[in-house]
């Protein structure tokens, strides 16, 4: 299979010449080793010191496709389209440089140069499945949805395990809206790929964003099953869950990444509150590490489910943890104590508020209290 690596390859063979006499070094065989080596910035210096080749150099293909490769890779796309173009007006230049002068065009959104460069470099060109995933998304760019659809397929029969190919297939179908298909195919076109977790997320959050809920859900639980050790996966399907209102599905999965990293099991705790599973939320917040977050969290879910006994009993630990530092704790504490008819408590507390928006609920509290003295009953 030939690719510009050839030509790399080919460049690279000759001799690098002796550092010893400065006119004697060849910048950019040295530049080629670089550029092989992934050393893209040294590659732009190296080059930046050889200088433009003159018209009649017998270098100038070699020099303006190592720059053009050099400003490629380091998303100098404008610059990198240059110096192809250059580069391409050299008799001596593999014409699937083309390539990735069609990668350049397609970066500064001239999709239809870029299909103008992938024609031009040859039939050749088909036996590199790049050339057919550009080809897909300059198509796609330009709204010809079916010829990007024919450039996946007829990349796929050539390519069945490139990853690139068969993620750009599944999310060509989120695009066209058949979200259904995208849902049902993804695990044997995923697996076919071998696709890494991430490439599963991805498409589970493109459906998401596309509104097809279920269908993320049905890929995001396959990623989750599939990768045990995957965090991300976890949280994207508990995102999903969320997006669903099923916030009962993402405490199971938060809870679950919270096994791996223990940051979750507040976010837990969390969605299963809202779930109203008040067993499981208190569990989960007692996974929780961080001793202020546990306790500050706590504090509200016991809030919440009106337990101020219990609430009032955490004011020594969280005095300890600094917990009246947080203007909001305050006022959970005041406001508890307000509802075990502690009102001097309550005053005492909700005289140290100054934020704006708890100072006003503290003055709407003061007046609860003022109505439950006047009646001589409490606020039971």
């Amino acid at each position: 299979m030939r690719t510009l690596l050839l030509t790399l390859t080919i460049l690279l063979s000759f001799t690098t010449p002796s550092f010893a006499a400065e006119d004697a070094v060849d910048r950019v065989a040295i530049a080629s080793r670089l550029v092989a080596d992934g050393l893209y910035d040294r590659a732009a210096s190296v080059l930046e010191e050889h200088g433009e080749p003159e018209a009649d150099a017998v270098d100038r293909g070699r020099f303006y496709s190592l720059r053009g490769m050099t400003n490629l890779n380091l998303g100098l796309y404008e610059a990198a389209a240059s110096d192809l173009r250059q580069a391409l007006t050299d008799a001596e230049v593999d014409p699937l440089l083309n390539l990735y002068l069609a990668q350049a065009l397609l970066a500064t959104d001239d999709a239809n140069g870029a299909l103008q460069a992938l024609n031009r470099a040859g039939e050749s060109a088909n036996e590199v499945p790049g050339a057919w995933l550009l080809r897909a998304k300059a198509s796609q760019a330009l709204g010809q949805m079916q010829a990007a659809w024919d450039a996946l397929e007829q990349g796929r029969e050539r390519f069945s395990t490139h990853k690139g190919l068969g993620q750009q297939q599944l999310l060509l179908m989120v695009d066209l809206g058949l979200h259904g298909s995208a849902a049902r195919e993804a695990p044997a076109i995923l697996t076919s790929i071998d696709a890494e977790a991430s490439l599963w997320i991805g498409l589970g959050d493109a459906l998401r964003r596309a509104g097809a809920q279920t269908g993320a859900r049905w890929v995001l639980e396959e990623a989750r099953l599939r990768f045990p050790n995957s965090i991300d996966a976890r949280v994207a399907l508990a995102s999903a869950c969320l997006d669903a209102d099923l916030p009962h599905c993402a405490g199971v999965v938060l809870q679950e990444a919270a096994v791996l990293d223990n940051k979750y099991a507040s976010e837990a705790a969390e969605c299963f509150r809202r779930a109203g599973e008040w067993e499981r939320a208190m569990y989960a917040n007692s996974l929780v590490v961080d001793p202020s977050t546990k306790l500050r969290q706590r504090i509200g879910l016991l809030i919440e489910q009106e337990a101020y006994a219990r609430t009032l009993a955490l004011e020594p630990r969280a005095e300890r943890l600094d917990l009246f530092d947080d203007e909001a704790v305050v006022y959970a504490f005041a406001y508890a104590h307000f509802r075990t008819n502690s009102f001097e408590a309550a005053e005492a507390l909700l005289q140290t508020l100054t934020d704006p928006d708890l100072f006003r609920q503290a003055t709407a509290l003061r007046e609860a209290m003022a109505r439950c003295q006047e009646d001589g009953m409490g606020c039971d």
